[in-house]
């Protein structure tokens, strides 16, 4: 029997304390980032998760898209140009008249899902925008995992608010 009523004291005692997060998590002083990529499935799974909260009584107030690609600008110089610069800091083997379509081809495949998560990101913004905050961090060339990178991406989340 003791060990009965101490069970029911325990859980007794987790009920009430997830009524009260369950309570805190819905009050007007607490909530949400949502923090997503911009690609159309996670864009879309932000979306419904943001639907999610509210139709639980619970809000989200700033909205984080990570790692956004920078969009690669077009070169200024001629094709032949560019070969010959090219050349100049090839390795030995490597023909840069053999590389630079294969280079060219990568420069418009980046181009275009930069174009991609543009789209993405308009999208999002103009869905949050007018009634949250909304930050881009892009993405780095190298991976966060120290205090100088994430030093970076602090100064790319607190940069609106100083603006």
């Amino acid at each position: 029997a003791e060990f009965v009523a101490g069970l029911n004291d325990l859980f007794g005692g987790f009920r009430e304390r997830a009524r009260e997060v369950s309570e805190a998590l819905r009050g007007g002083d607490v909530a949400f980032v949502i923090v997503t990529r911009p690609g159309r499935l996670a864009i879309d799974e932000a979306l419904h998760l943001t639907e999610t909260l509210e139709n639980k009584g619970m809000q989200s107030k700033a909205y984080v898209l990570n790692c956004t690609p920078p969009m690669p600008t077009e070169p200024t110089s001629g094709r032949d140009v560019l070969q010959r610069e090219l050349g100049a800091v090839t390795p030995p083997g490597l023909d840069a008249a053999t590389l630079l379509p294969k280079l060219v081809k990568a420069h418009h495949d980046e181009a275009r899902r930069g174009r991609a998560a543009q789209a993405e990101a308009e999208r999002l913004r103009a869905h949050v925008e007018a009634k949250s905050c909304y930050v881009e961090v892009p993405a780095f060339e190298r991976d966060v995992h120290d205090l100088g990178a994430l030093a970076e991406v602090a100064r790319c989340l607190v940069k609106r608010r100083t603006a």
